[in-house]
């Protein structure tokens, strides 16, 4: 008799590849609505023209990409039931989403958020120098002395963070709701964790699970749907693309929201 668990391997076990009927059969119209506008992203994605030479157009069209990649990953995610990772890759969707509506807000701040990078490559490189393990340190050594990481050193580019972007953006509510309830998957929060905890008839610890979640997603169905629009919305009126006809999606997403509710 065979009495493996069949989730004996947790999400990579066999059975979890059965868990996408059962998401798709759950919640068919945020399913087919998703899938509506990210075909509608993508065809606009190949049919985009940026000046190469243009720092906002070039900047734009890469944050578009990395935010259809990242909501399609989250997509995916729940697919297989791994809700609380979907929700903290959905998070760095709007980490490309901010900037990107922010330079389609204003195309002048384009070079300057790029700057802000050398910031971050100055904070890594500062940290590689504070590493204490001989061989990690001497992994590095040479590339510590090559004169693009000597030049990070000196940046003097100030770091923007996320809620910073958001405002630029002019979509702080944004990070104060859809933002801030996602870091609570992605930053490990007691309540987010509670998933992993399965309690006896008692009330008492009795095991802890690592198996998909089907139930609850529709949430971050609706946010998925949402940051493609606003994409979409953004990377059009930076590049004078025309946009696929979405008051129809945006009405349908309401709708779907409010059912959800």
């Amino acid at each position: 008799m065979n009495n493996i668990h069949p989730f004996s391997r947790g999400f990579l076990s066999d059975i979890v590849r059965d868990v996408r009927a059962e998401v798709l059969a759950q919640y068919p119209e945020l399913v087919a609505l998703l899938h509506e506008v990210n075909t509608e992203a993508v065809a606009l994605q190949h049919t985009l023209e940026f000046r190469k030479q243009e720092p906002a157009d070039l900047y734009g069209a890469a944050l578009y990409a990395r935010t259809l990649a990242s909501t399609q990953a989250c997509v995916i995610l729940l697919e297989h039931g791994l809700v609380s990772q979907a929700r903290t890759v959905l998070r760095s969707a709007l980490e490309c989403l901010f900037p990107l509506c922010a330079i389609a807000k204003d195309r002048s701040l384009a070079e300057g958020l790029i700057d802000s990078h050398n910031a971050n490559r100055k904070t890594l490189v500062e940290r590689m120098h504070r590493w204490q393990e001989p061989a990690l340190k001497a992994s590095v050594a040479a590339e510590l002395a090559s004169p693009s990481l000597v030049a990070a050193l000196q940046s003097k580019a100030r770091p923007i963070n996320q809620y910073e972007l958001a405002k630029l953006a002019d979509m702080e509510d944004w990070y104060l709701s859809m933002y801030t309830l996602l870091s609570l998957s992605s930053h490990g929060a007691v309540a987010d964790l509670a998933v992993h905890l399965v309690e006896g008839s008692d009330g008492e610890l009795e095991a802890l699970q690592n198996e998909p979640q089907v139930h609850g997603q529709a949430e971050t169905w609706l946010y998925t749907v949402e940051v493609q629009l606003r994409a979409i919305r953004a990377v059009s009126t930076l590049l004078g693309a025309t946009p696929p006809p979405l008051p129809n999606f945006e009405d349908r997403l309401r709708c779907l929201a409010t059912n959800a509710a």
